[in-house]
């Protein structure tokens, strides 16, 4: 018997790739998403650190000193709420591709679980051709044994 072939073996190793490839891009999306919120972070540390330092100046500075803070205090909060934004929307991104791998990795197992079964099918039918070849050889010698083939 011939050997198996599963005739949507090119749709398979497509949807493998397709899914290999969601699986980069979510990839990269979720260590973007890490580096954004690490820059996040990092700006909310400065915010607290430089509140920290200004409470101090507020006793002694003057009016100019404290405008000048409180005008960098507005413009960071502005950049954090922004990366806060930015971080939110490449979280749904990520979310989004996630979704996508999911149904890819759908599709394939479903391919995978035909191509098993054919394969299996394969298998079976094989199996049986070689049990009615065996048969075959069988009978034909208990034939000859017992004289019935005609040839002696």
């Amino acid at each position: 018997m011939r050997k198996f072939h599963f005739s949507l073996q090119r749709l398979l190793d497509y949807k493998q790739t397709v899914e290999d490839a969601l699986l980069v891009e979510l990839a990269a999306l979720r260590a973007e998403h890490t580096r954004e919120k690490a820059v996040l972070a990092e700006m909310m540390r400065a915010k607290e650190a430089f509140g920290r330092r200004i409470r101090k100046t507020l006793v002694t500075g003057d009016a100019e000193q404290i405008q000048r803070a409180y005008a960098y205090l507005q413009d960071l909060g502005k950049q954090i709420t922004s990366q806060d934004a930015k971080v939110r929307q490449i979280a749904m991104k990520t979310d989004e591709k996630m979704c996508e791998v999911i149904a890819a990795s759908k599709e394939r197992k479903a391919l995978d679980r035909l191509r098993e079964h054919k394969e299996d099918e394969h298998r079976q039918e094989a199996q049986r051709l070689a049990q009615v070849f065996l048969d075959d050889i069988a009978s034909t010698r208990s034939g000859r044994r017992c004289g019935v083939g005609g040839l002696q």
